[in-house]
C-alpha cells in the first residue's frame, strides 16, 4: 500500500513461460460486447484502443487473478508477490519460488519472480494531486431537466431549502442499492454530503434532482442517511443516500447507470480492483471516460477548502474525471468496481485538454470497501446494503467478502461525522 498527501477539494521481475490462458474459476466466457451502450463503446475505442470485446475479456481477466491470487494468498502467503493485468492484456501473479511459479503457470497464468512477499497487490506507485468539489452557483449538467436520475446522474445538495440556497454542492449518483428492508438508496461520495454530521437524522442534508431552468424548484429525490471521510469513515470516501420513493420508483431503483449521452448500462456484479484492470467511469461533467487502474491499493491524505484533512484509502486509474463526477459510478466491463473521489483534473477545462497536458490521475473508493464499511460482518435485516445489479435488481443484502489482496477490510460500523 502506497501513502502520499494530496490536495483535494471534492467533484475528485523477469516472466517465466505462459501457458495457454483460460478463465478459471467460474467456467464461464467473458460477457457479449452486445450488452454495452454506444456512448460506453465510443469511450472505449477512444480512451483504451480496444475493442468492446477485448475491453470485457480483460475486465474478466482481471476479476479471474485477482480471485486465483487471493487463494494464493491464502493458502501460501510467503510465495504471493502481487498480481495485476499486464499491458498485453495477459494476468499475472508474482510469486517467490520455482514451486509457485510452476502452480501458477499451470493455473494458466502468466508468472513472474519478485525477490520477497507484499502485503497487497498494486501497481505502479503514481503521485494524485487532486482538487475536491466546491459550491458552485451555476454548475454544468449533462442530463435534461425532468429526466428521470438514475446512477450517474447529477444531483445538487444543500444544507439550506433548495428555495433559498444561495448556492449548492454538485455531485453525480454513483450506484444504485438497498438495505436489507428494502430501503432504496444509492451510493455517492462522502465529501459531497455539506453536513455529514447530521447525516441519518432529521437535519441531513437533502438531495435533489437538478431543474437546471429553475434550480429552486428541484425536485428532492432523498437525503443523506450516512457518510464519511477519513477516520470518520474507516479511512474511505463514501456516502449513502436514502431515495424517496418516487425516486425509486424512476431510474434510482433499477441496476443502471449512464452517460451523458444518456446510453444506459445495466450492471451485472461488484469487482475490486486490480492493477492494469481497464476500468470506465461515468459522472454528470464528463460521461463516460475509460482507462487502467494504476494502482490498486492508495492511501493518500485529502485537504479540504477549510483546511481540513484527511486519510483515505482506495484506488487509482488514469480515466479522465472532472468537478461534478465526484460520487459516480467507475466499472470495469459491467461490474460495479468504485465511486468516483477525485482527480489532478478536477478544475480543468476538459478531459481532451487535461490529456493533451501531461495525462490525468483518478482517484476511486473501491464499492466492496464501502460495503464492507456499512456492512461489517453480517447483514441484520434493516441495516445491512448491497449493490443492484443484473442478478440481484432488488439489492438483497449479503454479506461482502473481503476484497482480494485486502489486510484491512475495515471491520464493523464506523461513525458518521465530519
Amino acid at each position: 500500500m502506497r501513502k502520499k498527501s494530496a490536495r483535494c477539494a471534492a467533484t475528485v521481475g523477469t516472466a517465466v513461460a505462459l501457458a495457454a490462458l483460460s478463465l478459471p474459476g467460474t467456467g464461464q466466457a467473458a460477457p457479449s460486447a452486445d450488452r454495452l451502450p454506444a456512448g460506453l463503446v465510443a469511450a472505449i475505442q477512444r480512451d483504451l484502443h480496444l475493442t468492446p470485446q477485448e475491453y470485457l475479456e480483460r475486465a474478466d481477466a482481471a476479476q479471474q487473478v485477482a480471485g486465483y491470487a487471493s487463494d494464493l494468498r491464502r493458502v501460501d502467503p510467503g510465495a504471493f508477490g502481487g498480481a495485476r493485468l499486464d499491458l498485453d492484456g495477459v494476468p499475472t501473479v508474482a510469486v517467490t519460488s520455482p514451486e509457485a511459479a510452476a502452480r501458477v503457470v499451470a493455473a494458466g497464468y502468466r508468472a513472474e519472480f519478485v525477490p520477497s512477499p507484499i502485503d497487497a497487490p498494486e501497481g505502479t506507485p503514481v503521485q494524485p494531486n487532486r482538487r475536491s468539489n466546491t459550491p458552485m452557483s451555476v454548475p454544468r449538467f449533462e442530463v435534461a431537466s425532468g429526466t428521470d436520475p438514475i446512477g450517474g446522474d447529477a444531483y445538487i445538495t444543500t444544507v439550506e431549502p433548495i428555495a433559498t440556497a444561495r448556492s449548492f454542492m454538485v455531485c453525480s449518483f454513483g450506484f444504485t442499492a438497498a438495505d436489507s428492508a428494502g430501503t432504496p438508496l444509492a451510493l455517492s461520495a462522502g465529501h459531497c454530503d455539506p453536513s455529514r454530521a447530521t447525516a441519518g437524522t432529521a437535519n441531513a442534508a437533502a438531495v435533489y434532482a437538478p431543474n437546471r431552468t429553475d434550480i429552486p424548484n428541484s425536485p428532492r429525490v432523498g437525503e443523506f442517511a450516512r457518510s464519511g471521510i477519513g477516520s470518520a469513515g474507516g479511512g474511505l470516501d463514501y456516502s449513502v443516500i436514502r431515495l424517496t420513493p418516487e425516486a425509486a420508483a424512476g431510474g434510482l431503483g433499477k441496476p443502471t447507470v449512464r452517460g451523458a449521452d444518456g446510453d444506459v448500462l445495466t450492471i451485472t456484479g461488484t469487482a475490486v480492483p486490480v492493477a492494469g484492470a481497464p476500468v470506465c467511469k461515468s459522472g454528470q461533467r464528463s460521461g463516460y471516460t475509460c482507462g487502467t487502474v494504476q494502482a490498486a491499493a492508495y492511501t493518500t491524505d485529502l485537504f479540504g477548502n477549510s483546511g481540513e484533512s484527511w486519510s483515505v484509502h482506495g484506488f487509482t486509474h488514469d480515466a479522465c474525471t472532472l468537478a461534478g463526477d465526484s460520487g459516480g459510478a467507475i466499472i470495469t466491463g459491467t461490474r460495479a468496481l468504485g465511486i468516483t473521489s477525485g482527480s489532478t483534473v478536477a478544475d480543468a477545462a476538459g478531459c481532451t485538454q487535461a490529456v493533451a497536458a501531461g495525462g490525468v490521475l483518478s482517484f476511486g473508493i473501491p464499492v466492496r470497501d464501502i460495503l464492507a464499511q456499512v456492512n461489517g460482518s453480517s447483514c441484520a435485516a434493516g441495516s445491512g446494503i448491497a449493490v443492484r445489479t443484473a442478478a440481484n435488481p432488488t439489492g438483497m443484502c449479503e454479506t461482502p467478502e473481503p476484497a482480494p489482496g485486502s489486510s484491512n477490510p475495515f471491520g464493523s460500523l464506523g461513525s458518521t461525522g465530519s
